[in-house]
Formats: structure tokens, sequence, C-alpha cells
């Protein structure tokens, strides 16, 4: 909608998470032409992909070429995502040491 169109292109920053699967892969394409109709600059885009799984998915240079704006940050597989989820507290509070909060804070760098 309109307000949408009119927060993404005033925003410093355009934080896009998506899977290692297929689907996150396919929809990123998609996702890149809408921002752009929406006139949102995609240098300001801040591509992040979350590895919700132990099992390896698609490649991040897929995902990256599939959307054509580089990947800002890999969130790698975490057990605790999902003890975290469960107890309701961010993962970098639970496991601050963890290479998700790591990347969760490299990502903050970079905004």
């Amino acid at each position: 909608n309109a307000a949408s169109g009119a927060a993404l292109t005033l925003a410093h920053s355009v934080i896009v998470v998506l899977g290692d699967d297929m689907t996150s892969a396919h929809s990123g394409s998609n996702l890149a032409q809408t921002l752009q109709a929406l006139n949102v600059d995609l240098r300001r885009v801040r591509v992040v992909v979350n590895h919700s799984h132990p099992e390896p998915g698609v490649p991040v240079a897929a995902i990256s070429k599939s959307i054509g704006v580089p990947v800002t940050v890999e969130l790698p597989y975490d057990v605790n995502q999902m003890q975290a989820l469960r107890r309701g507290v961010p993962t970098v509070v639970l496991a601050p040491e963890s290479a998700f909060a790591q990347a969760m804070y490299q990502l903050s760098r970079s905004l």
C-alpha cells in the first residue's frame, strides 16, 4: 500500500530476511522488483540469509544472484534459536557469544 511504500522509500536501510530454501530464493527476485517499483534504492537494502536448519540449503551466492543484491550477512544455524523462541527471549541474549549473535552484531554494524 501507499503507506508502506512511503516508509520504505524514506527508510535509511531496508532489511530483507530470507531463508536458505528454494521458495525464499525465488521470492527474493520478485521482492527486488517490487522494491524497485516502489522507488527503493537497492543500495539501501540489506539482505540477511537465515539458516534455520542444520542441513545446507540453497547456496548464498545463488540467493544473491536471484535478488540482484549482495547478501549482507548470513545467520548461521544455531540450536539456541529454537530454545530462545520457546523462552521468548532473543537468541543474542540467550547465547551472546554464539556465531549467530556475532552475525547479528555484524548486521547491526552494517546499518
